[in-house]
């Protein structure tokens, strides 16, 4: 019965009905309807049941279409790449769900039209993102990048590093004293050569047998053993403690420590050029947007109140 009643909703609206508006830019319902048709069909019948979240969704799709209006009264359509753009998409065969456009009662034609206006704008909306990145210029964004990396130096400084041996031991088959004796034998003549061999005769860990108990170098946040902490600040040689982690017992060596290295701005440039780029790009998309929004903006509360009944066909 539900879905009868929005049908025969779906009959009284026109696909021009304006649900908002901003600064003499509207959405009209074809693009609510485009958008539905869009969305997987779960997400569909999610967002049947959900108004709050439409109502978010109408926002941003009023935010596309400020985009569009800029990129019209800007003249950017005649200019490439918006113009490739629209001849693409005015060009290409469309995929179109008709269980769709006709629980909405919309034709085919219509349906079609509108729905290849809002892909047009859809597509205008990240061209411009792209169009604007490219436009910074490339040698301020770099000099603003390097005064980012010697503000944040700490951030971008290589840690240091441990070469570490170990030992797992089964506590089934050792007892803590046990383990302890071994720590204070290996401590006797401590090399990295007993250790090994220690490890070789006794560690049950699996990857023994092909690196005869020695890791490896570690940062401490790879190192990812509950004992990490006090690996990290023990001098070289056997660490003279008994670790514990589940049901097993470690005894652990610092064959080396390679201290950490200052960041070069060499290493980091790309990513952060990037990313200056990229909040430069930001900032330019939003000034126009917030031009537009210098009005309020004006909702068909009358319309809006009920339109959502309108997509009770999707449940």
């Amino acid at each position: 019965m539900i879905n009868f009643i929005a049908f025969i909703f779906t009959l009284m609206l026109s696909q021009n009905d304006v649900l908002v508006q901003q600064s003499g830019v509207s959405v009209p319902l074809s693009d609510v309807d485009s958008y539905f048709h869009e969305i997987p069909p779960d997400i569909r019948t999610q967002l049947s049941y959900d108004p709050l979240q439409l109502e978010q969704d109408i926002i941003g799709m009023l935010n596309m279409n400020i985009i569009y209006d800029h990129i019209q009264s800007q003249g950017l359509v005649e200019q490439s790449p918006f113009k490739n753009v629209i001849q693409q998409i005015k060009s290409k065969p469309l995929d179109m769900d008709a269980s769709v456009y006709k629980s909405l009662g919309v034709s085919a034609d219509e349906f079609e039209k509108n729905y290849r206006h809002y892909l047009i704008k859809k597509a205008l909306y990240s061209t411009l993102q792209d169009y604007l990145l490219q436009q910074i210029d490339e040698k301020k964004a770099t000099r603003l990048a390097h005064d980012r990396f010697l503000v944040n130096q700490k951030q971008y400084r290589k840690p240091q590093k441990r070469d570490i041996g170990m030992i797992k031991l089964s506590m089934d088959k050792y007892s803590q004293d046990d383990v302890l004796a071994l720590v204070k034998d290996l401590l006797k003549e401590d090399t990295a050569e007993r250790f090994s061999d220690l490890a070789g005769d006794v560690s049950t860990d699996k990857t023994v047998e092909y690196n005869a108990g020695q890791l490896g170098q570690f940062h401490q946040a790879g190192f990812r053993y509950p004992f990490a902490e006090t690996v990290f600040t023990a001098d070289k040689g056997v660490v003279p403690a008994v670790f514990q982690q589940d049901d097993a017992w470690y005894i652990v060596r610092v064959n080396d420590i390679i201290a950490g290295q200052p960041g070069k701005f060499a290493d980091h440039q790309d990513d952060l050029v990037a990313r200056i780029k990229n909040e430069m790009m930001e900032r330019q998309f939003q000034y126009i947007i917030d031009q537009y929004a210098k009005n309020s903006i004006e909702v068909n509360k009358e319309l809006v109140a009920d339109v959502f009944r309108r997509y009770e066909v999707f449940q």
